[in-house]
């Protein structure tokens, strides 16, 4: 064989090679996972007009629902009403509906929840960073942490009022849909 040849083909495939390589790393930071059920939740930290400073990490000793939504997002609006019923049912609960909506204003936000009948806090994440530790891609997504400060479980998709008692009362395998 032609040593021209053979050289041109080990080239095409280190080539090929690293290109599979730069976009499998690529796929992998892009798909991050969420925050695994059972460790701890990373924190979040808001700053609202009405409730001042809030922080997840501040809630210790009780279950969070955390919701993150948009005021776009269809699936996002259906649920809120569940949400609430869910909230009004189970005190014991800390439900905290945070919007990653980038454009809307704050006060736009809140006059959707409240339309839509959320009584529960709801916060305004404009950059994404209380979102971005959470891996949060689709919306809704819905996590629940327990009164230790762990992830116990999320959800990605709408949820009813049924699905977010299974998801905060149950013990769950793996960290949910």
């Amino acid at each position: 064989m032609d040593r021209a040849l053979v050289v041109g083909m080990i080239k095409d495939w280190l080539l090929a090679a690293v290109i599979v390589a730069v976009v499998f790393v690529g796929w992998n930071l892009m798909s991050a996972k969420p925050p695994v059920s059972g460790g701890n939740a990373p924190d979040i930290v808001l700053v609202d007009d009405a409730l001042g400073e809030w922080k997840l990490s501040a809630q210790a000793g009780q279950p969070v629902v955390v919701n993150f939504w948009a005021t776009w997002c269809g699936p996002c609006r259906a649920e809120i009403p569940e949400i609430e019923r869910f909230a009004k049912a189970h005190p014991d609960v800390q439900v905290v509906g945070i919007s990653v909506d980038e454009r809307a204003s704050t006060r736009a936000v809140k006059t959707m929840a409240e339309r839509l009948g959320a009584t529960y806090a709801i916060l305004h994440d404009k950059d994404g960073r209380a979102s971005a530790p959470y891996a949060v891609r689709s919306l809704p997504t819905t996590f629940v942490i327990d009164a230790e400060g762990n992830v116990h479980a999320h959800w990605v998709g709408g949820i009813d009022q049924e699905g977010l008692e299974h998801l905060v009362y149950e013990d769950h395998e793996g960290h949910g849909h």
